[in-house]
């Protein structure tokens, strides 16, 4: 992996994803998710059955602005509101969860 998008990634740690307004918001995180999916399958390759699929989304993270996303944490936890997956027994983010601050339902209009 080019070192210069290896530094561009810890940049991340500093974003302040409170500022963002609630477009800003989806745009940051759906294109976080992509670049996310497109890292890990350059790292890891890609995912063959549902144990392999089920540490993809969920052990390949970002810190971004001070906390850890996964693809999971991302997609169920932002993009969907909190919802658990459907495999998931539990919610991504419990109560007390510092990255719930981040997760204002985001209204999508088309």
């Amino acid at each position: 992996m080019c070192g210069r998008y290896l530094n561009l990634i810890q940049g991340l740690q500093r974003v302040d994803l409170l500022a963002l307004l609630e477009e800003e918001k989806l745009t940051f995180f759906l294109n976080l998710y992509n670049a996310m999916v497109i890292h890990s399958v350059i790292r890891k390759g890609f995912p063959e059955g549902m144990i392999e699929r089920k540490s993809f989304v969920s052990d390949f993270q970002y810190l971004v602005g001070g906390s850890s996303y996964s693809l999971n944490a991302i997609r169920n936890g932002i993009l969907r509101n909190n919802r658990r997956a459907p495999y998931a027994l539990v919610k991504p983010f419990s109560v007390g969860d510092s990255r719930l601050q981040v997760n204002q339902p985001i209204k999508l209009s088309f």
